[in-house]
């Protein structure tokens, strides 16, 4: 009687440590594998999420002004980064036909023929996009803008802005501001009203309706 009762404390703590034991974990084969997580892949997926938010310009962003870094009035030049801006007085007497060639890093870009004497660029950026405005004014006050838009370095759009502010005293970053596009370049007027140069007349500023393509018309 007691060697069958040892017997079956024997057998209970034999049948509790096999429970107790932790089974050996399967690994499935063939088809039935789970397949390896590749890191590689989402480290390349992550790297190309990052370079597509840093385009070369910013759409739908808004051109910066910008002050130039270099300017040298008595030679017409003006600098920043790697554009040179040279407006370079011409007359051709037999032909009584003067203005201001420009260049833009060595390169004669336009020629401007106007009744201003006084010639005011400016420069606004986003990326390797650049907008360059050339103010046209004289003792009246201002006759409005040529607008040049760049695409690294390329002139790709020049357009006349018929626009002026109220003030020649505002400065230009508090007038006017660009927004871009993927397709187009919409200039905003930051002035409650502005001046109509082709018009003749003072307008407000909410009525200005102006979208510029960016579509070349070299």
């Amino acid at each position: 009687m007691i060697k069958t009762q040892i017997l079956f404390i024997v057998g209970l703590s034999i049948l509790f440590s096999c429970k107790e034991t932790k089974p050996e974990t399967h690994q499935p084969s063939g088809s039935d594998a789970i397949k390896p997580v590749n890191d590689t892949n989402k480290k390349d997926k992550k790297i190309n999420k990052v370079n597509s938010d840093q385009p070369e310009s910013q759409n739908n962003a808004y051109f910066i002004y910008e002050k130039w870094n270099t300017i040298n009035k008595a030679e017409g030049i003006y600098q920043k980064n790697r554009l040179t801006l040279q407006l370079k007085s011409y007359l051709d007497e037999s032909k009584n036909i003067g203005g201001k060639k420009m260049y833009i890093n060595n390169k004669e870009i336009d020629f401007i023929v106007s009744d201003a004497y006084v010639l005011t660029p400016f420069i606004f950026t986003d990326g390797y996009e650049n907008i360059l405005l050339i103010q046209e004014e004289d003792e009246s006050g201002i006759y409005g803008y040529r607008l040049y838009y760049f695409d690294k370095e390329k002139l790709v759009k020049k357009i006349i802005l018929d626009v002026a502010p109220v003030e020649d005293t505002v400065e230009i970053n508090k007038f006017i501001t660009f927004k871009n596009g993927k397709q187009n370049i919409i200039p905003i007027i930051l002035t409650d009203q502005y001046y109509d140069t082709e018009l003749y007349t003072m307008k407000p500023s909410s009525s200005y309706r102006f979208v510029i393509s960016k579509t070349s018309n070299q």
